[in-house]
């Protein structure tokens, strides 16, 4: 862990002052100054229990509340702490789920899709998911978490299609099975931190086949099936289990990989730092055409973006900014007004980016 220095700007709190369901806004360090949880930390039970373990004291920025949730607008908070609480509920389900398709048991697709649709419901306006997963990414990597967050974009993203019920329904069950095939690798490998070696990264590879196998016989659609079997493989052939491309996979399978891919780099894992979404947009933009569907991959960018206008953001300098206008070229270089009222223009200020969402 990194130490920093402590100085006025910390305040001292009792484990007393901390309770599951809170967001942190700031990172949150121990007495010795070790982060113990970066801001957007969503203090799930387990995560609550962790911190009991450690200590009795804790420390954090003294002029922010611990459970100030970042800067949702006002009129958006009593929402988002509903979303939080029926997410984290529905969290505990998906595990559970997993473990007794992993066991065997059968899969009731309504009942399935049901633990992904009940979190949505609690929204007005659905794309705002995007946004609340920002404040409630979790410092522990789980498989169940990222299965929750993936069948929730992938809902999003079947509206986005023009889906209809039916299609939403499998496509956002597809989004939740699909790393289901975890439930077969050694957890020495699947939660080791630091780089896996070639021999460690061919076992989790294999996840994809063994999920496919785990639901094969189940009475679910062969789209679902094939989703969860096909979404590592890439446009150009260079992904796996087979390699195939193009139209030899489905559009499922295809979707999934997109939402797969944007919630693991948004997310802390062990073996990286959560990334801001505008840098993923970024990475969406230029790194992965070839790779990815370049039609889902458009659909993907020209409605993600829009998700963070107005929402207040870190620049690369420091500066406070306010995204006010999205490119639909570029929409990782937005315009931004900042605390003066400046406006900038990021599309043409290529050594200034967006850090964090505020």
């Amino acid at each position: 862990m990194m130490a920093v220095q402590l100085n006025d700007d910390f305040t001292q709190l009792g484990i007393e002052d901390l309770q599951p369901g809170m967001v942190l806004e700031k990172d949150l360090y121990s007495s010795r100054g070790d982060l113990l949880a970066p801001a957007g930390t969503l203090l799930t039970e387990e995560k609550f229990k962790s911190l009991l373990r450690i200590g009795v004291y804790i420390l954090a920025h003294k002029k922010v509340p611990i459970n100030t949730i970042g800067s949702i607008p006002a009129e958006k908070k009593e929402e988002f702490n509903t979303f939080v609480h029926s997410y984290v509920e529905k969290e505990k389900e998906v595990g559970k789920c997993l473990q007794q398709i992993g066991n065997g048991e059968n899969i009731e697709l309504e009942k399935t899709f049901e633990l992904t649709d009940h979190i949505l419901t609690r929204l007005n306006n659905k794309n705002d998911v995007f946004l609340y997963l920002n404040f409630i990414k979790d410092f522990d990597d789980h498989t169940y978490s990222h299965c929750s967050n993936v069948s929730l974009l992938c809902n999003i993203f079947g509206r986005w299609m023009g889906y209809e019920t039916a299609q939403i329904m499998e496509l956002t069950v597809a989004g939740l099975l699909h790393d289901v095939g975890k439930m077969g690798i050694p957890l020495e490998v699947l939660n080791k931190t630091g780089k896996l070696t070639p021999e460690e990264f061919a076992i989790v590879k294999n996840h994809s086949v063994i999920g496919y196998r785990l639901i094969q016989q189940q009475r679910i659609p062969q789209s679902v099936k094939l989703a969860v079997l096909q979404h590592h493989e890439k446009m150009d052939g260079s992904g796996y289990p087979f390699g195939i491309r193009s139209s030899q996979i489905g559009v499922y399978g295809k979707i999934v990989s997109i939402c797969d891919i944007y919630d693991a780099m948004t997310s802390m894992r062990s073996y990286h730092q959560r990334r801001c979404p505008f840098d993923v947009i970024h990475t969406f933009e230029t790194g992965l055409y070839g790779e990815l569907d370049t039609e889902l991959l458009f659909l993907f960018l020209n409605n993600i973006a829009f998700v963070y206008l107005n929402s207040s953001v870190i620049l690369s300098d420091g500066r406070e900014a306010e995204v006010i206008f999205i490119f639909e070229k570029k929409p990782s270089r937005p315009m931004v007004k900042l605390a003066d009222g400046s406006i900038l223009n990021l599309s043409e200020i290529p050594e200034l980016s967006i850090e964090r969402i505020k």
